[in-house]
């Protein structure tokens, strides 16, 4: 009998054992999509950094110098003026007067360049190249005073900044281009001239056509018997108009 109850306290001992390796807090996890974790390292325990904003008073550390042997260089193109007045007999201009810069023929750029002087007299030509070579080119209306032959050129050299240009008039027919459909001035017109002499010649030249419609035909010193200017824009604009000599009075005469 004693011996029956001991294998029987043995038997239960030993389940009592196995129930507890299943089910334990020591037991491992058991079933399907159960898997062993390994526990995290003490550096894997860290927890992510993040960025700090530097405290009042604190230094930002100085900016990387660049490596030895590298030079920084910095190039800067040098330029030069061409500026001054204009003065038409020995006074301001009275309206703006358009002069153009036409460089040398041995210039490498042959850029046009316009500068305007206004009421004031003053014109300014930037950006060019020391030693730039060129003219000054004035409106068919003017020439420079002094010059025989009559010219509309003046060479110059840059830098030059105090120029002095003193103009004269030249004897020119001048008028305004309007819309006959609503009297707006008309732009950008091309203008042909054609001029009949006493003796039955003719000629062909061209006028100066400036803002606001405005046109000016240069007369030379011979006297004209008609004139006849042709107009036409690239609109479909067109006009012909014809000037007559008056005997009776220095200004011609529209027909």
């Amino acid at each position: 009998m004693r011996r029956f109850v001991l294998a029987t306290f043995v038997i239960l001992f030993c389940g009592l054992l196995a129930v507890l390796a299943l089910f334990g807090p020591w037991a491992k996890p058991h079933g399907v999509g159960a898997e062993s974790q390994p526990e995290p390292t003490a550096s894997q325990r860290e927890e992510p950094s993040a960025l700090v904003e530097p405290r009042e008073g604190s230094r930002t550390p100085p900016a990387a110098e660049p490596a030895p042997g590298v030079v920084e260089t910095r190039v800067e193109i040098p330029s030069a003026a061409i500026a001054g007045s204009v003065r038409v007999l020995g006074a301001p201009p009275r309206e703006p007067v358009s002069l153009k810069l036409l460089a040398a023929k041995d210039s490498p750029s042959q850029e046009e360049r316009i500068a305007t002087a206004g009421a004031d007299g003053r014109f300014a030509f930037e950006g060019l190249a020391p030693g730039f070579k060129g003219q000054i080119q004035v409106p068919r209306r003017y020439r420079f005073a002094g010059t025989q032959p009559s010219s509309r050129t003046l060479d110059v050299e840059a830098p030059s900044e105090r120029l002095v240009l003193e103009l004269e008039r030249r004897r020119c027919l001048t008028g305004r281009l309007v819309s006959r459909l609503d009297g707006a001035p008309v732009e950008g017109a091309s203008l042909r001239v054609r001029t009949t002499w006493p003796d039955g010649g003719q000629s062909s030249s061209s006028a100066d056509l400036e803002a606001h419609g405005r046109f000016f035909l240069t007369l030379n010193d011979r006297e004209f018997q008609r004139i006849a200017l042709e107009a036409r824009t690239e609109t479909g604009l067109q006009g012909t108009f014809q000037f007559e000599r008056d005997e009776n009075s220095a200004r011609p005469r529209r027909r």
